[in-house]
């Protein structure tokens, strides 16, 4: 999976997402407060995604804070 975000991509590995409901479809994104990916996604709302070679937008409507990361819950945006 690949974030698309302010003219720059980062790409997350097997160990750093998961599903976390399969319907409606979830997402779990873990990272790092310290990333300036963080910061985009807490003011953004929304990201651009690609998985399996498709762009779709998702929103971003949970965010939890554990320990040293937090996870964010995105869903695929209706509007897109």
């Amino acid at each position: 999976m690949e974030i698309l975000y302010n003219n720059k991509k980062a790409e997350f590995g097997e160990k750093e997402y998961f599903i976390a409901s399969h319907e409606p479809l979830y997402y779990g994104l873990i990272i790092s407060p310290s990333s300036d990916l963080w910061s985009y996604m807490v003011e953004s709302g929304k990201v651009e995604c690609k998985i399996e070679n498709e762009i779709r937008k998702y929103l971003i409507p949970y965010r939890i804070d554990v320990g040293e990361n937090s996870i964010f819950f995105i869903t695929a945006d209706p509007e897109d």
